[in-house]
């Protein structure tokens, strides 16, 4: 029989109700999304409601707040008695409207499987699972859920046959991190349940205590191993139900992770989940767990609403305003300041001799180990990174490594648990190593996701048929390497050379090869150049940078090669960056200049005035103290101090500085 209130809620706001028969009535729908004139409208003794016509569906609850009534009244009897208080017997849930079994055993009390089950690392020693026998689920005890002798909760995850394959150590009360036993790769927890799961529904839910609680009140659930963010492969078992549900924490990870998790779903499947809705006035991180009752849980299962996917029509994927604003896209984060953003495309473009392949390896090394770039370009945080390159031999490469390790010492923990090396062979260069790659993330099982791919350099990695010079061949290239960072979510630096002939130009960003074709498409570019002022000086300029303020794009600044360690230090702001590429030999004032500084030993002071200039010059050919050479000798101190190699220390007083010839 139906409650009174039920009906007296139901009676004041739908039209023309009949009675449908076993206690459910037909109406026309009072929600204004359409106009119901065929009774689409339905609701039972419970008060659970469903519109044929509109879609609308829910509880006494949700239907009261929908028409501006107080929902209290039709709270359960149980939540009201005690105040909201999750306590007592749980109600039917509203997927299937059966009672469900209560596992009241709590955490502490969960079977150790390290009680009989010792030493199970390095090697997992496989024992089996007893399966349910039908008297009601207890999934804590029949996942083997326990503790350890550190105090951490174990969890393991099993084959379809019953055997461990891995174990998560959660939380252990000594102050050590959670870690993993096993692979530790990204899984789904439960599914070795799921085939003997109903058809109708799944739950998708954010940890693993969720799932055991959920599968304790009667649902039938999976939940990720590595959180709200970290969504394993979707499997096939998930065509297998006709109705998902996901049911995150209640914090905003969970409320941007369930999105995700739904868009995935929906893109690998094809079908539609659902997202559960938490009661407003819970508190922050709220999950299935801490619902003992299933109250909560049902108020979010029939509160459910539908994920809203990005509508495709044929290639083009569309979505409104108001979509993108409730969207979780952010900025990209910043990798390295001004040189790198997550999922993009950086050039790192240099003339060949420059070392742009110490240089990209040094890039790497600070990225895994969140150590500042070239002691210019910050790193917040150490990331993966990944390096493929196609013009040194493997045994190059480690000598380059051991020489490049003595700068790294107090970081190389952190490279060496960061940083992988593609290893060469001679067979991959000049053949697609694109596609290639594709293959290898496809398999990595996310081990590179939100990291560094280093890619050296674009010239070998592709087929001898593609020429990098012409614009129109490159073009699947780069649509290959914007695939890349969009699938597997990591990022790109494509070392790559510098045109013929731009060796003595000043920097520009179409000396890169690939040209506007590759610059344009690139978020950041950074190229480099060597001085001809010192043989380990370099020019480097940032000739494009997107989506970031940046003090040096497009300013010219110096860095200093050290043969030693093979690093790259900082150097300074260069104001005439057109000297640094003019050969010695043509430049008659820069050896009049070296001439000077060399003499200064003799003259034991490193000042010189006007007149000082005068004399020595004289002792050349050709600088007699003539009139017209009084011109010439201003003219020749004027542009040595234009050029930043002589500097002006009072009135016709000047100091000639030898870091700029050498050192700096």
């Amino acid at each position: 029989m139906i409650n009174s209130d039920i009906y007296q809620l139901f009676e004041k706001y739908v039209d023309d109700i009949k009675n449908g028969g076993t206690n459910q009535f037909l109406g026309r729908c009072p929600f204004p999304n359409h106009e119901d004139n065929k009774r689409s409208f339905s609701f039972n003794a419970d008060g659970l409601y469903n519109c044929k016509g509109c879609g609308e569906q829910g509880n006494p609850v949700k239907f009261a707040k929908a028409m501006g009534e107080n929902p209290k009244p039709f709270y359960s009897d149980d939540y009201k008695r005690t105040g909201g208080k999750q306590t007592g017997t749980p109600i039917k849930n509203g997927l299937n409207g059966r009672e469900s079994a209560v596992n009241q055993r709590a955490m502490s009390d969960k079977t150790d499987i390290n009680r009989h089950k010792k030493d199970l690392t390095p090697k997992l020693k496989e024992y089996e699972i007893k399966y349910p026998d039908g008297k009601g689920l207890k999934p804590f005890e029949m996942n083997h859920v326990g503790k350890d002798s550190d105090g951490a909760i174990t969890i393991p995850y099993f084959d379809k046959k019953g055997r461990v394959i891995g174990i998560k150590h959660h939380k252990p009360k000594n102050g050590k991190q959670s870690w993993w036993e096993g692979d530790g790769k990204l899984k789904w927890y439960n599914a070795w349940w799921v085939e003997s799961y109903k058809k109708d529904w799944l739950i998708v839910c954010e940890g693993e205590k969720d799932a055991n609680r959920l599968n304790s009140l009667g649902y039938q659930a999976v939940s990720t191993s590595g959180g709200a963010l970290s969504i394993p492969l979707i499997e096939d078992w998930f065509n297998k139900f006709k109705l998902i549900i996901i049911l995150y924490d209640n914090d905003d990870a969970g409320y941007k992770g369930s999105r995700n998790c739904a868009e995935k779903i929906y893109r690998e499947t094809g079908t539609l989940p659902y997202i559960g809705q938490w009661r407003e006035g819970l508190p922050k991180g709220y999950d299935a767990f801490d619902d003992t009752t299933g109250e909560e849980i049902e108020f979010a299962m029939v509160n459910k609403i539908l994920h809203k996917p990005k509508i495709k029509e044929g290639d083009i994927t569309v979505m409104s305003l108001g979509a993108l604003l409730e969207s979780d896209y952010e900025e990209p984060e910043i990798i390295v300041s001004n040189i790198l953003q997550q999922q993009a495309v950086t050039v790192f473009g240099g003339c060949s001799g420059t070392g742009k392949s110490w240089g990209a390896l040094q890039m790497g090394m600070c990225i895994a180990s969140g150590k500042s770039v070239f002691d210019y370009f910050e790193v917040k945080k150490p990331y993966k990174v990944l390096l493929c390159q196609f013009e040194l031999t493997n045994g190059q490469m480690k000598e380059r490594v051991i020489t490049l390790k003595k700068s790294f010492d107090k970081e190389w923990k952190s490279i060496d648990q960061n940083f992988d090396y593609q290893i060469f062979s001679k067979k991959d260069a000049f053949t697609d190593r694109w596609k290639s790659l594709d293959r290898f993330l496809a398999k990595s099982n996310d081990r590179y996701k939100g990291g560094v791919i280093i890619f050296d350099n674009l010239y070998a990695s592709v087929d001898t048929e593609t020429d990098t010079s012409n614009n129109a061949q490159l073009i699947p290239v780069v649509k290959m390497m914007g695939e890349i960072c969009e699938k597997y979510e990591v990022s790109l630096i494509l070392v790559t050379h510098h045109k013929k002939g731009t060796k003595e130009k000043l920097i520009d960003i179409d000396d890169c090869l690939g040209g506007a074709t590759l610059t344009r498409y690139a978020s950041n570019v950074i190229q480099m150049k060597q001085s001809k002022l010192s043989t380990d000086l370099r020019v480097m300029e940032i000739t494009k940078v997107r989506g970031e303020k940046s003090d040096l794009i497009e300013i010219p600044f110096k860095l200093r090669y050290n043969p030693d360690d093979g690093t790259f230090e900082k150097g300074e702001i260069i104001n005439k960056e057109s000297i640094h590429y003019i050969e010695a030999k043509d430049r008659w004032e820069i050896k009049l200049i070296r001439d000077m500084k060399n003499y200064e030993s003799i003259r034991k002071t490193d000042e010189w005035s006007r007149a000082d200039i005068w004399t020595f010059l004289s002792t050349e050919e050709d600088w007699e103290q003539t009139q017209s050479n009084e011109t010439k000798v201003t003219r020749f101190i004027n542009r040595a101090v234009a050029w930043g190699l002589v500097k002006k220390v009072g009135h016709n007083d000047y100091r000639i500085v030898a870091t700029d010839l050498k050192d700096d």
